[in-house]
């Protein structure tokens, strides 16, 4: 799998317009590509936007959970 930063950009764009569906629905490795971009803005986000941080940190649990169970499986 790879990370938002090293994906190609359709990857990126094609896990982007999945955001919104359900999150068994997305295949694993747009899941960790949307895992990692969430992950990166909440850090990058937690000084300037407050509210566009608590958001992109529950989005990154909600990947990051879907991530797991898929995992322990």
């Amino acid at each position: 799998m790879v990370d938002y930063r090293n994906c190609t950009d359709d990857m990126f764009h094609r896990a982007m317009a999945m955001k919104n569906k359900d999150v068994d629905k997305i295949p694993t490795n747009y899941l960790y590509i949307l895992y990692t971009k969430y992950k990166a803005e909440a850090v990058k986000l937690k000084t300037v936007d407050q509210l566009k941080a608590m958001e992109a940190r529950e989005r990154k649990k909600k990947y990051w959970n879907e991530l797991y169970r898929r995992k322990t499986e």
